[in-house]
């Protein structure tokens, strides 16, 4: 919980998420649970939610796709910090 608090409060760019830090880490990631960000993210922002998100500035599609898994696991942090307040 408490790593869960700290990715809550800082995000994942603090590197706090040791297993988020680096493009091969989240590249994995969202290969292995692309259908549940996917899904995550479409029902939380709907039909348009990749340009809702904001990261079309990426540069590139690990980029874009590190940028996506710290938002997602972001918010699983910010929403189990929640539910167990």
């Amino acid at each position: 919980m408490s790593t869960l608090r700290e990715i809550a409060e800082y995000g994942c760019a603090s590197g706090i998420a040791h297993d988020h830090i680096y493009y091969t880490q989240t590249w994995d990631f969202f290969l292995t649970y692309e259908d549940d960000i996917e899904d995550y993210f479409f029902n939380m922002l709907g039909d348009e939610w990749m340009s809702e998100l904001g990261f079309m500035d990426s540069t590139g599609v690990r980029e874009y796709v590190n940028k996506l898994v710290w938002s997602y696991v972001e918010c699983i942090a910010n929403q189990i910090v929640e539910d167990n307040a």
